[in-house]
């Protein structure tokens, strides 16, 4: 694929869509399984959420852009395009750089 791209959805009422999109560079993180910590603290908001995400380790990726330590995988990107999808902007990232950790098992969270 050229240019190689990936997406995500934040909602436009989030704490996370202006940094996205001021930015202009972001990361995608694919958490590993003992990584639920800052899953959950990724998905609070304002206040709860700053205080939440200050401990958590990160380091400075390729592009820039801060990397969750541990991560199974990262993939950097650029901002290559917004569309609008309702509540929630559709942000399209042009793929920078991917790092993968072949030693870890990815974090996921199954259906009850």
């Amino acid at each position: 694929m050229s240019p190689p791209l990936v997406f995500v959805c934040p909602n436009y009422n989030s704490d996370t869509y202006p940094v996205l999109t001021q930015g202009k560079r972001f990361a995608i993180n694919i958490l590993a399984s003992d990584q639920a910590g800052p899953a959950f603290a990724f998905a609070k908001k304002g206040e709860a959420k700053a205080k939440a995400i200050q401990d958590i380790a990160v380091r400075e990726g390729k592009t820039g852009v801060p990397i969750i330590q541990g991560s199974v995988a990262t993939i950097e990107c650029s901002l290559w395009n917004e569309y609008d999808g309702g509540g929630h902007a559709i942000l399209v990232g042009k793929v920078e750089h991917i790092h993968l950790d072949q030693d870890s098992a990815p974090l996921g969270f199954a259906p009850k």
